[in-house]
């Protein structure tokens, strides 16, 4: 059963650059349920990496209002929201380069207050779903290439367990046929077990797999439904 799960009444984003005043996002509204698949395009420097970092409680220089189940994120407060509502893939990752992948998740799983704790066995399965061997999984991830890290990030993402998952480009570094099976994840984790994933992406063809589109129009600042 799908339900609001986040609501932006508006969202409004502005910063300095020297003198002039540089708008990102100009009262915008938008509403997300669980059960449901969103993409997110727009031009560079639109603002969908800033509207991502603001709905994943990454940055409070936003005006308007973000509910999280009717709730304002400045209420609940970033850091409980973080650890305990919300799963986020950046693009460049954010891994400890030190750690393996398992050691990766089991950090993520200890930071979150949604998830109690993860034993290997279920780790690994994890890992394997996204076609990280056992020995990859054992390796620094500072070792791996780039689309085996993102593909650990994802993972990291799934272990935290979360209804809301959030994505900056999760499969930019991705061949198409492993970008492909990420996607069909994303799809299945909204379809079959009521999350709310809602993904940045340049990919065309991925934004059109998602149940609703959205591009951030570069002029007018807010979100135009496709």
């Amino acid at each position: 059963m799908r339900e609001e799960i986040l609501k932006v009444n508006g969202l409004s984003y502005e910063y300095k650059d020297g003198n002039r005043k540089r708008v990102i996002l100009d009262h915008t509204d938008i509403a997300f349920e669980t059960g449901r698949i969103y993409s997110i395009t727009g031009e560079s420097g639109s603002g969908k990496t800033t509207f991502l970092y603001c709905i994943g409680g990454m940055d409070p220089s936003y005006k308007g209002e973000i509910l999280y189940k009717g709730e304002e994120l400045k209420k609940i407060g970033l850091e409980k929201y973080r650890r305990k509502d919300v799963s986020m893939v950046f693009q460049n990752y954010n891994l400890i380069p030190y750690l393996s992948a398992l050691q990766n998740i089991y950090v993520a799983v200890d930071i979150s207050d949604n998830v109690k704790s993860i034993d290997a066995k279920k780790a690994k399965e994890i890992l394997k779903r996204l076609g990280i061997t056992p020995k990859q999984a054992r390796q620094k991830v500072s070792s791996l290439s780039g689309g085996e890290q993102q593909r650990i990030a994802i993972a990291r993402a799934l272990a935290v367990d979360t209804e809301l998952i959030i994505c900056d480009e999760p499969t930019g570094n991705l061949d198409y046929e492993t970008g492909m099976n990420v996607m069909q994840i994303f799809m299945d984790l909204a379809h079959h077990e009521d999350k709310c994933v809602i993904m940045v992406t340049h990919n065309s063809e991925l934004a059109e797999m998602c149940d609703e589109q959205y591009r951030i129009d570069r002029t007018e600042h807010c979100f135009i439904k496709v």
